[in-house]
């Protein structure tokens, strides 16, 4: 499966499902895709990155690792939270002229969560990402965690910021599925 094809994949689990049809991965017809969805995911950079790049590796090389100064009783371990991570990563990013903006997304009919995280430049260039979490319940609450959750791995992604000694083997473990709550009538909350 090539790069379109699994963005188209993807894609397609965004589209509210119509009970006469089977979904496109159970042998139905394609589903027309949202134009809001395409470009975030097809149009996920400027034509050019040069200048980006170039900033963003000499913020990279005078960036700390995140401080874990959170616990989670859960798993009982600790983890750099989403002020940990800009902590780490704002001082940086500023002085070489680059800004993060993170838009919240939901999608009532898949009860998903997304963050669209784009680092931009002062010579108009950016780079973008989006992220995604299924959510059990509709209520603000667990939306909000979720969107924290999201905000905080794609910061750290996006701008090459790890937590000091990082555990990625908790990943291995079920967590707790956050939830989100959207407009019952639209896929995208701007």
């Amino acid at each position: 499966m090539n790069q379109t094809e699994l963005a188209l994949r993807f894609l397609e689990r965004l589209i509210p499902p119509d009970p006469e049809t089977k979904a496109p991965w159970e042998g139905g017809p394609p589903r027309p895709l949202p134009d809001w969805v395409t470009a975030l995911l097809m149009d996920w950079k400027s034509d050019n990155i040069a200048d980006l790049a170039g900033a963003l590796a000499v913020a990279q090389s005078k960036m700390p690792n995140a401080p874990k100064d959170s616990a989670n009783p859960h798993f009982k371990s600790t983890y750099a939270d989403l002020a940990a991570v800009w902590d780490s990563c704002r001082p940086y990013l500023g002085p070489q002229g680059i800004s993060v903006i993170q838009r919240l997304l939901t999608c009532a009919h898949t009860n998903t969560c997304y963050i669209h995280t784009v680092l931009m430049h002062n010579t108009g260039q950016w780079v973008s990402s989006l992220t995604e979490t299924e959510c059990k319940d509709k209520n603000v609450q667990t939306l909000g965690s979720a969107a924290t959750y999201l905000r905080r791995y794609s910061l750290s992604a996006m701008a090459g910021v790890a937590p000091d000694d990082d555990d990625g083997e908790s990943t291995a473990a079920p967590a707790a599925e956050p939830t989100a709550a959207a407009d019952e009538t639209d896929c995208a909350s701007w």
